[in-house]
């Protein structure tokens, strides 16, 4: 298990494109738009393990978000802006329909810790 503390949301969005390259594309591109949120969100702590990831609450009592390992498709880091991003389906969504949860660290070094864990657990499940 890995938990990477003081991130912030910074969204979610559902994933568009009839193929891989558009889809790859679109997140590519929303991704890069996002903006580091200023106002108005609360800070998480994400938890990585073999099992998947977890968004909680700063203390991790509270449980935000819970992605299975076998949903997880895709994670992504942008060390220079402190972005890791991640896309998942819904637990009883249709297998095509994907989301991506995007968050952000003040800190630039620690946004590839998340994304360099993510991929390394997804290759290993």
């Amino acid at each position: 298990m890995h938990a990477m503390n003081r991130w912030t949301y910074g969204g979610s969005f559902t994933v568009a494109g009839t193929d891989q390259s558009t889809r790859s594309e679109y997140v590519r591109s929303t991704i890069h738009k996002l903006q580091v949120p200023t106002a108005g969100t609360k800070p998480v702590l994400l938890i990585v393990s073999l099992e998947g990831i977890k968004v909680c609450g700063p203390e991790g009592k509270e449980i935000y978000m819970s992605h299975a390992l076998r949903r997880i498709s895709y994670a992504t880091c942008d060390p220079s802006r402190g972005q890791f991003s991640f896309l998942a389906r819904e637990p009883r969504g249709h297998l095509n329909l994907q989301y991506c949860h995007t968050f952000f660290t003040g800190s630039a070094d620690k946004g590839c810790e998340g994304g360099t864990a993510c991929p390394d657990l997804i290759l290993r499940a």
